[in-house]
């Protein structure tokens, strides 16, 4: 007979959320930084081939278009790498802002009591509006019903393993027992 739980907490590894956000960031960086760089290349490599190819050949106005389509290239390259490092200025404000809930969410009986983060109250979700759980190689993934959450979150909640204090398996033995059943993990 297994004994029931009146209810699990789980915690954020606030430690582990910093180093996880430091790394996606040194490698959002280092992919602008690239993108530029061969953005660069091409339109410098486009552009000399261009200027000397087109001095030493005959005239012919349909030449020029072998070149104007690296060119263009190298551009859109430039301009995707500006738009990446304002991306990362932009998201670093986020990310530097210790908005991260203290607790990831607790199962009870009523259902599960998520805090999105520090700025929004705590939410309590019904078992009829969770729709599954699933058990992925690298999160916990729930899945709600549509309009539960904000449009940004797109119905699922994910919580990576390795912010979270508690077993996958004990999470999904709660969650199975705190639901009567009604959510099961996949």
């Amino acid at each position: 007979m297994t004994q029931s739980l009146p209810s699990l907490v789980v915690s954020i590894d606030q430690e582990a959320v910093k180093r996880t956000r430091a790394t996606i960031r040194r490698g959002k960086v280092f992919s602008a930084w690239f993108t530029l760089l061969m953005g660069v290349i091409g339109t410098t490599g486009a552009g000399v081939l261009l200027v000397t190819v087109a001095q030493s050949t005959p005239r012919n106005p349909f030449f020029v278009f072998f070149f104007v389509l690296p060119l263009a290239v190298g551009v859109g390259l430039l301009a995707y790498g500006a738009h990446q490092f304002r991306r990362i200025a932009r998201d670093g404000a986020y990310w530097r802002a210790d908005d991260v809930a203290e607790r990831a969410f607790i199962v009870t009986s009523a259902g599960l009591e998520v805090a999105l983060d520090r700025s929004v109250p705590t939410q309590v979700i019904a078992w009829p509006s969770v729709m599954a759980l699933r058990m992925l190689p690298r999160k916990l993934e729930f899945t709600l019903a549509p309009g539960v959450l904000p449009p940004r979150f797109r119905n699922t909640l994910s919580f990576g393993y390795g912010v979270i204090d508690q077993d996958r398996v004990v999470i999904a033995d709660a969650v199975r027992q705190l639901s009567d059943n009604t959510v099961i993990a996949s």
